[in-house]
């Protein structure tokens, strides 16, 4: 790396804390190099970038870490690395992590023909911080969406195409090709099927019946799914995974202590994912709803929204305070 490229890996930690990770290599090629004055230098330049981090989250908000990786690293501690990784390979092993281990082939290729000019261990650290960003979201991250591989797939594909080997280069853009071609074809289908249309016709009156039920000053508690359902429907979703709430809320669902969370934010509505089987509409973190409690929320509603117009001013919910 230049002087330019090593005063650049502040900026890293500062786009994303855990693609700090991905420095982790570029680092250790001045130890292979025996650079130890690159080495320090480098370390020295990372580690600026993640102190700003966490020094702006511990400036702003008091925390180091933000609530979703906290909420993350919570969900993790509580399931087996085994278990995670069973399930995100079953989630994603047949189409991002095999484009992945592809395009992780063709690095290792692009590395083995830049030997012959003394590049082979520069290219190698610059696939290698890839790998093993992917590989820790795969085992530790519970919570792992199809996103998180974008950074990967970037760097890989901008070794490619600078790769001199006009080989490896040409199975890189035949991949392209391939690729681009089934999303456009996946793509089609999707949009003509009439499943597709079907389920939007759905989506569209459930959210109809949203905005004519749930007045828009109302809040509406959901616990996955809620940037959808706000974004459309136009009204105040409280999330419930708390991957986008507060640090109270983070602090309460790891004790379990939610019971009463409704009540206190004067929440009366709730959106759930999935239809509601037995008497438990919502059990969550020490959150149980039942039908029952739904009546009584619309029932103290009603009666409250009566008493507003009557008197002019806001009344009192009085509905269970177990909720």
């Amino acid at each position: 790396m230049t002087g330019v490229q090593t005063c650049a890996l502040p900026i890293l930690p500062l786009v994303r804390i855990d693609a700090a990770i991905m420095l982790v290599p570029l680092v250790l090629y001045y130890l292979a190099r025996k650079d130890f004055d690159g080495f320090w230098k480098s370390c020295a330049c990372a580690g600026l970038g993640v102190a700003a981090h966490f020094g702006v989250m511990l400036l702003a908000f008091g925390r180091a870490a933000s609530v979703s990786s906290l909420i993350k690293a919570y969900t993790s501690s509580t399931s087996s690395i085994g278990d995670v990784v069973r399930a995100n390979v079953g989630r994603y092993g047949r189409y991002e992590l095999a484009v992945f281990a592809v395009l992780l082939l063709l690095g290792l290729a692009a590395a083995w023909a830049a030997r012959r000019r003394g590049r082979g261990l520069n290219v190698l650290c610059v696939i290698a911080g890839p790998a093993v960003f992917v590989l820790v979201h795969v085992a530790a991250n519970p919570i792992l969406r199809n996103w998180y591989f974008s950074p990967a797939f970037f760097v890989l594909a901008l070794v490619l195409i600078r790769c001199e080997a006009k080989t490896v280069r040409f199975a890189f853009l035949t991949l392209v090709c391939v690729l681009a071609v089934r999303e456009t074809r996946n793509g089609y289908y999707f949009f003509a099927d009439d499943a597709t249309t079907q389920r939007a016709e759905k989506a569209a009156r459930f959210l109809g019946e949203v905005r004519s039920i749930v007045p828009e000053d109302e809040p509406i508690f959901q616990i996955d799914g809620c940037g959808y359902t706000g974004f459309f429907s136009r009204r105040r979703i409280v999330n419930g995974d708390g991957l986008m709430n507060d640090y109270d809320y983070l602090d309460r669902l790891k004790a379990n202590r939610l019971r009463g969370y409704l009540r206190e934010n004067k929440i009366r509505y709730v959106i759930t994912n999935s239809p509601v089987r037995g008497p438990k509409v919502i059990d969550y973190h020490g959150l149980v709803l039942t039908r029952d409690d739904l009546e009584k929320m619309a029932e103290a509603g009603n009666e409250e929204r009566s008493e507003e117009r009557r008197v002019g001013k806001e009344g009192r919910s009085r509905w269970s305070p177990d909720h």
